[in-house]
């Protein structure tokens, strides 16, 4: 029995996105919640392949073991597309702050990733 619940809280960033994309399937969703959408279904592609390559590291060559750069990868998508998300609100609540925050985190994260920290491996 343990060994179930621990493959189902292993593969847990696959099957939690499948509520909301079981929800997209069935229900329209309004054009402002685009970036939502698309979200959901990158989120749902790259954890899986970064469960894929966590299960399959010892059969998988050297040059793939490595899952550090779908999480990367993953957090960037997140953060520009609930941005977009918020931009495309229209609301007028610090609207000029909202559109800048993007581009100062998109210059830390070159900054990060050239200087400090490889993007693909640990």
């Amino acid at each position: 029995m343990l060994h179930v619940l621990q493959t189902i809280l292993d593969w847990s960033e696959i099957w939690a996105l499948f509520i909301p994309a079981a929800a997209l399937l069935y229900i329209k969703q309004p054009v402002i919640f685009k970036p939502v959408v698309l979200y959901i279904w990158l989120a749902l592609v790259i954890n899986k392949l970064i469960d894929v390559i966590w299960k399959f590291k010892t059969i998988l060559p050297a040059s793939l073991n490595s899952n550090n750069s779908l999480y990367n990868l993953h957090s960037v998508f997140t953060f520009f597309l609930f941005s977009s998300f918020f931009i495309y609100l229209k609301q007028p609540f610090i609207l000029r702050i909202k559109k800048i925050i993007p581009f100062i985190f998109l210059f830390f994260v070159i900054i990060n990733f050239t200087f400090y920290e490889n993007f693909f491996y640990y």
